[in-house]
């Protein structure tokens, strides 16, 4: 993972001024993401964490995003207690970028697991991540910032379209427990758009 590409998301992270941190992911946010994320399937009605299948990166994150080109962060805030067995400070957040690929001819990168919980929701704190991962992926060479979202995240497609991101017509399932079905999101990078 880029050490630049961290500073630069941090960076705008820290611009929010709301005290909060941003740093690469390792196999020891395994707790934290598995509480995050799978506090918003809860939240939403997205079913259980499946390790077997889709949440699978969830058990080795950094492990994970190294051997799959993937590029993660992790938000936290140090003004709040992590659970017990969590190490400190209290991760909030998650985002993670790529890996790069092409569709329709145009080169693309992918948005994954971008989550926030609760307490970090309505400060801008989605919108900021957003923006500088799609400035990354641009700075990657990037035509389109593609993101898949659950059809039960009505507020994430809500933010999506604000970003000026279309909904493709096309869906995925998943065939997890949950019975899972996405809709994909394209962000047109060569517009200059977020």
């Amino acid at each position: 993972m880029s050490a630049a590409s961290t500073a630069r998301m941090a960076a705008a992270v820290a611009a929010l001024d709301r005290g909060l941190g941003l740093r690469e992911v390792t196999d020891a946010d395994r707790a934290a993401l598995r509480r995050v994320v799978g506090g918003a399937y809860a939240e939403f009605g997205c079913g259980e964490l499946w390790s077997e299948g889709e949440d699978a990166d969830l058990e080795t994150p950094g492990t994970y995003a190294a051997a799959h080109g993937r590029r993660w962060w992790v938000v936290t805030d140090a003004a709040l207690a992590p659970p017990e067995g969590e190490p400190g400070p209290r991760v909030v957040a998650s985002c993670a970028l790529g890996p790069a690929g092409v569709r329709a001819g145009r080169p693309t990168v992918s948005l994954h697991r971008l989550y926030l919980e609760p307490s970090v929701r309505g400060g801008g704190l989605a919108t900021v991540l957003v923006r500088a991962a799609a400035a990354e992926a641009r700075r990657d060479g990037a035509d389109v910032l593609i993101a898949w979202s659950d059809t039960r995240l009505t507020a994430a497609h809500a933010r999506y379209a604000a970003l000026g991101f279309t909904r493709a017509v096309d869906t995925r399932e998943l065939h997890d427990p949950a019975g899972t079905i996405e809709y994909r999101f394209e962000l047109d990078l060569t517009t200059g758009a977020v």
